[in-house]
């Protein structure tokens, strides 16, 4: 699987498109639905109402189209790009139809639950322990 939205340039077309002046959560936040969503301007969400200025908490809301995990693979899509960009992403829902995916940067794998954020490749090892998983390098050793 291959994407040519795998850039960081998201967020100058929401710039345009919006005239915000877009805080660095923002580009972040624009970058990882871009690259998500195919494109940014492809992404189903209402980009003028949105507030990319936050530095806190960007909030979006995602419409009329699910995300799954593999066939149409925007979540894990998602979660994969925010655990490499150490972004803490929220689903909930906001609507019929509409998931509101609330967004907060993270800036060391250690530390506090409120401060950190794993690794994808820890979540997996966190995972594969609770269910007693022996991975192939932990059975070599």
């Amino acid at each position: 699987m291959s994407s040519g939205y795998a850039h960081n340039d998201h967020w100058e077309w929401v710039e345009r498109a919006t005239g915000q002046k877009m805080s660095e959560l923002g580009k972040v936040v624009a970058n990882v639905l871009g690259y998500v969503g195919r494109g940014i301007y492809n992404c189903p969400i209402a980009h003028r109402r949105i507030d990319w200025t936050d530095e806190y908490c960007i909030s979006v809301v995602w419409s009329h189209r699910g995300m799954a995990n593999w066939d149409f693979p925007e979540l894990s899509l998602l979660v994969i790009e925010c655990h490499r960009r150490m972004l803490r992403v929220e689903i909930e829902a906001a609507t019929v139809g509409r998931l509101r995916l609330l967004f907060h940067q993270r800036h060391t794998r250690s530390g506090s639950t409120s401060e950190r954020l794993p690794t994808i490749e820890d979540m997996i090892r966190y995972r594969d322990r609770d269910w007693g998983v022996v991975s192939e390098e932990a059975s070599r050793g």
